[in-house]
């Protein structure tokens, strides 16, 4: 049913009028005034103004000829989000947003006629505290007419009475009708202009945004192929001087080739590893894993290098801590952040492994005693073919993949991982894990 035809049936009804008839108003009759002022809302109405500007100006002319102390319209931006527009005579008009609780919103869109005596009572009372505040007198004498737009409400305007005025005639009413049904298709026109037009900066700021993120993705592309251009190039570099001297008539080092060979080795198959984390190909293979045995089992693969450096590794997890994990490759990420521990660590310095378990989940702490780093450095410890350079620390080689991949895993496992260092003190990384 459009609002035109509410309006006339609600005209038409006795006890509507004569209710009406106590919602004072008061405009100048005759023709010629009648006619001013539907020419000055057509003409406000075929201007194509925007949805503020037009709800200011048709409150000015309803303030201008109806005795009113406000007119108030309210139009759903989106969800509950209301864009609220109020006008007092002779006061600058007042844009805010609002928003309206479950309540109310029920309660409007369920509404297809005026609210009158106890029906805007009740919609009073559902309306959020915020939005009748703003509205500063919330008794006395107030019609709220709901905007159907199509199939559903989208907002509603409000008119507050000045209580000093003389009652309202039957040709004041339908005045108040005819207007408001003359308004209603510029209203939700520009309504309509509104919404497009915030959905095209909505997507114009998307399209940047992605836009943003393709060209850093770009970048960043092509700056981990140049690292790891710059990677292989080493060791097949360092490979090829090798046999180059021997092919002279010196001795082949063996043991550097080989070294070499197992760098390049290793470089290959972390990218391949990465690739697989990237493409989403890497499936986890979960079962119950025990913490503290894996833990031992890193301890052991890396006894030859602490035993090297003196460096004293201590196992402090709680025991019979149980997760479920692919086991593989939670030992692949707790390895990489366990060896970083003791290559950047001090001679005869100490790394410490705390873990607990409990309802949130396993939380697993690897502490150093090592070089440590700034802030900086911490954040971008985790950055692909990222090494940390210490001229007191240049022993430490790798392909700078470990805490990447790391980081990784841990996050298929749907955990984090974080790092909290500082320079000269040492290193800790922080694993969380659900359990």
């Amino acid at each position: 049913m459009a609002i035109g035809e509410i309006i006339v049936q609600k005209v038409r009804l006795f006890k509507f009028v004569e209710w009406l008839s106590q919602f004072s108003v008061s405009l100048i009759f005759g023709d010629r005034k009648k006619k001013e002022a539907f020419y000055e809302i057509e003409k406000v109405c075929q201007s194509e103004l925007k949805l503020n500007k037009l709800a200011v100006a048709l409150s000015n002319i309803f303030l201008k000829y109806l005795k009113l102390e406000r007119v108030v319209f309210v139009l759903k931006i989106t969800g509950r989000h209301y864009l609220m527009i109020s006008k007092q005579r002779n006061v600058l008009a007042t844009i805010k947003k609002v928003v309206f609780n479950e309540k109310a919103e029920r309660y409007l869109t369920s509404s297809n006629h005026f609210l009158v005596e106890q029906e805007i009572v009740d919609f009073f009372n559902v309306l959020p505290v915020s939005f009748l505040n703003s509205l500063g007198r919330k008794t006395g004498p107030n019609l709220a007419i709901p905007l159907r737009f199509g199939q559903e409400n989208n907002g509603f305007i409000l008119f507050s009475q000045n209580p000093t005025v003389g009652k309202m005639l039957q040709e004041e009413i339908e005045w108040i009708g005819s207007a408001i049904e003359t308004s209603l298709a510029s209203l939700e026109s520009s309504w309509l202009r509104y919404k497009l037009r915030k959905s095209d900066l909505k997507l114009e700021k998307v399209i940047e945004e992605k836009d943003l993120r393709f060209k850093k993705a770009i970048q960043a592309q092509g700056e981990y192929f140049s690292e790891l251009s710059h990677e292989m190039k080493t060791p097949l570099a360092i490979m090829k001087n090798y046999l180059l001297i021997a092919a002279e008539g010196e001795k082949l080092n063996f043991k550097a080739v080989v070294s070499q060979v197992q760098a390049l080795s290793q470089l290959v198959e972390d990218i391949v590893f990465l690739a697989k984390l990237d493409s989403g190909y890497l499936k986890l293979e979960r079962g119950f894993v025990n913490l503290n045995a894996l833990i031992d089992d890193i301890h052991q693969e890396l006894e030859v290098i602490t035993s090297s450096r003196g460096i004293t590794f201590k196992n402090f997890c709680q025991k019979r801590i149980c997760l479920s994990a692919d086991q593989v490759n939670l030992k692949k990420a707790l390895f990489h952040i366990i060896l970083n521990a003791v290559l950047y660590n001090r001679k005869k310095g100490m790394v410490e492994i705390y873990a607990y378990q409990n309802k949130a989940g396993v939380k697993i702490v690897i502490l150093d005693t090592g070089i440590g780093m700034v802030k900086k450095n911490s954040e971008q410890a985790f950055d692909r073919f990222y090494r940390f350079n210490n001229s007191k620390n240049t022993r430490c080689q790798g392909n700078g993949l470990g805490l990447s991949i790391a980081q990784q895993i841990i996050k298929k496992h749907a955990g984090q991982v974080e790092i909290k260092s500082e320079q000269g003190k040492g290193t800790a990384v922080v694993v969380k894990l659900p359990g």
